[in-house]
């Protein structure tokens, strides 16, 4: 393995890199939410939505976890994390805004925004504002089905990193059972 002048390997510095663009987006990230006026939105329970700064640490690092997998994936197949995390950051943003929206909406008694148009914003890469809208607003999260396509929207981020990295071996043997089973349907 090679090693440059400091004694890191090349994947220790891609990592490192990784690591301090994933930071720079949830700074980020992190400003623009706080920016957008979200004082009429109260929290269904204030004793859940306050937390301490623990509960804030324990948030991010839990968005991070589910972060690593698709960012090394990208990063492996070759896209500049720069377009892929200010893709990632609009759709979080949007997706957010969204949750906000529909919060304020509910608070309200007006009509609501449909969940089908939640779970697209998520399905396009807001899931991770989504994830932060939850727990921010307690919007969302209780709701058993809704956070059974929720979760199986990050999962099947999770999924699609991981089978990457096999270079789609799981994708290919499931397009292969379908093809199979498509033809002793007929």
């Amino acid at each position: 393995m090679e090693e440059d002048s400091l004694g890191k390997s090349a994947s220790e510095i891609i990592a490192h890199e990784i690591t301090d663009e994933l930071e720079a987006v949830l700074e980020q990230f992190a400003t623009i939410t706080e920016d957008l006026n979200m004082k009429n939105i109260r929290p269904a329970n204030n004793r859940h939505a306050k937390g301490g700064a623990a509960a804030k640490i324990v948030c991010l690092a839990v968005l991070l976890v589910l972060l690593v997998l698709p960012v090394v994936a990208l990063h492996r197949r070759g896209l500049d994390l720069r377009w892929a995390g200010a893709y990632g950051l609009v759709l979080s943003v949007m997706t957010y805004w969204t949750y906000a929206r529909d919060k304020r909406k509910a608070q309200e008694g007006e009509w609501r925004i449909p969940e089908t148009w939640l779970h697209l914003l998520e399905l396009a890469g807001g899931w991770p504002g989504a994830w932060l809208a939850q727990r921010r607003m307690r919007h969302k999260c209780s709701k058993v089905s809704y956070q059974f396509v929720f979760w199986s929207i990050v999962l099947g981020y999770q999924f699609a990193a991981y089978d990457s990295f096999q270079d789609w071996r799981f994708s290919r043997a499931g397009l292969k059972w379908i093809e199979q089973a498509s033809r002793h349907g007929r």
